[in-house]
């Protein structure tokens, strides 16, 4: 075999093997390890049988994932991982924190952002980062300055030692208007992305108890309105992500849209220092 044809096959080869890599491989370490909590399970025994804890549970699905990938001190775990998540989840629900409530339904954007921030500074992790984009009325502090996410440039740039939370919204399209009205939302954890989809991890009951990740298929809105009574509405859908395929949904009907997501950036950790409580020793 002449050489040029030996060094086209490895090329070849190389092609085929990188091109194969859905996403980073930090992602890859999400889709394996990242938890995939029910929010209804009954061994939890969340307050209102967890109908409203979506939040909480998918923030938490990310904290204990980042526990274990070298961030130790952000969540107290044990020997049973599951007991711990759901003392974690409670806690981030907890009037302190995210003031997750049935009258809400549920957990609103500023409170799960407000709360995370608490519970990562208490934690001693002062130079991390939680940022937000999307619609939903929020701190000034958070926002990446886009109401409509940019997904593709979100989750290519999450480095190795961030989560990301996503806010779907629950509409019905009306075709002679053009109008998708919101009746409520719900929030999943991302476990990893590739071209057109996304993987999440949901809390829902509707999605089953046992864990598993939902291959999402997405596709932008061409035109219409977003519409409802939530603050923030109504607004222009073009460039908004809608849900293709792949993700179980609480009615026959019902169309999910991506509102906003949540992005969590822990702080670097490099070889060599120490950190106490509060602050980081140099």
């Amino acid at each position: 075999m002449k050489w040029p044809r030996v060094l086209f096959l490895i090329l070849a080869i190389v092609y085929v093997l990188w091109g194969n890599r859905a996403y980073p491989g930090s992602l890859e370490q999400k889709r394996g390890s990242l938890p995939d909590l029910t929010q209804t399970d009954p061994e939890a025994e969340f307050n209102l049988l967890g109908y409203v804890m979506c939040g909480p549970v998918a923030v938490s699905n990310v904290l204990v994932w980042l526990s274990s990938q070298g961030y130790r001190d952000l969540v107290d775990l044990s020997a049973d991982p599951f007991s711990d998540q759901v003392r974690l989840a409670r806690k981030l629900a907890s009037e302190e924190y995210m003031n997750t409530r049935f009258s809400k339904g549920g957990t609103r954007t500023a409170d799960l952002l407000t709360g995370l921030e608490k519970y990562i500074v208490e934690k001693g992790f002062r130079n991390s980062r939680i940022s937000y984009s999307g619609w939903n009325i929020h701190p000034e502090r958070f926002s990446l300055g886009n109401p409509v996410p940019s997904l593709e440039e979100l989750m290519d740039g999450l480095p190795p030692s961030a989560g990301m939370i996503i806010n779907l919204g629950w509409y019905r399209y009306d075709l002679k208007k053009d109008t998708y009205h919101r009746e409520g939302g719900h929030w999943v954890t991302l476990a990893g992305h590739g071209e057109g989809y996304m993987l999440v991890h949901d809390p829902a009951p509707w999605s089953g108890r046992h864990p598993s990740s939902h291959r999402v298929g997405l596709e932008k809105i061409l035109h219409g309105l977003l519409d409802g009574g939530s603050g923030g509405l109504p607004r222009n859908a073009y460039g908004y992500y809608r849900i293709r395929e792949g993700l179980p949904l609480p009615k026959k009907g019902i169309v999910g849209i991506i509102d906003g997501v949540v992005v969590i950036e822990m702080e670097v950790q490099f070889p060599g220092y120490s950190r106490q409580k509060g602050h980081i020793l140099n």
